[in-house]
């Protein structure tokens, strides 16, 4: 059972959940980004940027990620009409800063 919170650290809860967004799609965030370092061998320097793209772009499509680098997955609203905290909107965020650290450590040295 999760709990649902009404506005940001309230510290009130309910049985009930309130977004559609279940809980394990955050937690697959971790295997994401150990995977993805592992699967890059190569870091972007000014030699090799087409095939550090072709390998990174390939790989982020492969893990449904590409919403967020071509800006087609919005992040929805952080309130629900009713004031509660909307989940989509804490798994957006989770999923936007997992694939910015993972490009990030792509590309330095």
């Amino acid at each position: 059972m999760e709990a649902q919170s009404k506005g940001l650290g309230s510290g009130s809860t309910s049985s009930q959940q309130k977004s559609s967004v279940p809980m394990s799609s955050m937690n697959g965030l971790a295997p994401f980004a150990s995977s993805m370092s592992q699967l890059v061998t190569i870091k972007l320097d000014r030699t090799n940027f087409l095939m550090w793209k072709s390998i990174v772009v390939l790989l982020i499509i492969g893990c449904e990620f590409d919403g967020h680098l071509f800006g087609t997955d919005k992040c929805p609203e952080k309130l629900l009409e009713d004031g509660f905290v909307n989940l989509s909107y804490r798994s957006w965020i989770c999923k936007d800063s997992a694939l910015i650290g993972w490009l990030l450590n792509a590309i330095t040295k």
